[in-house]
């Protein structure tokens, strides 16, 4: 068993080694936390890192597509640092999450494409 619990229109900064922000971006379809034993139960591969390092709850693992955005090129973005500010919302009133640090250790592999015939 694994906790999934999705945010949405959560904000993103990728920050330089100072820690100031660099890009911004939001996150309308949302960001998901999970814990590592999500990954013995499904097997997504990655192009590099491990889901150990998930364990630090520092730690971020995101999709090749996702790096690319925000670094420009997935290869540059392991060990770099997004900060992360999340919203939830309770009845009508929305409450804000103070930003985290998040250090970037894996990159996972994208899916593969599904073909479906007309």
């Amino acid at each position: 068993m694994a906790q999934i619990y999705a945010s949405h229109n959560d904000e993103l900064q990728v920050v330089d080694a100072n820690g100031i922000p660099v890009k911004n971006f939001k996150e309308q379809s949302g960001v998901f936390y999970t814990e590592p034993s999500f990954f013995n139960i499904f097997k997504f591969p990655l192009l590099v890192g491990s889901y150990a390092s998930l364990k630090d709850p520092n730690n971020v693992l995101l999709t090749k597509e996702i790096a690319e955005t925000y670094f420009g090129d997935w290869t540059k973005a392991m060990g770099k640092t997004i900060k992360l500010t999340g919203y939830y919302s309770m009845g009508a009133a929305l409450f804000q999450f103070p930003p985290m640090a998040l250090k970037v250790s894996g990159i996972r592999q994208p899916y593969p494409q599904i073909q479906t015939s007309a």
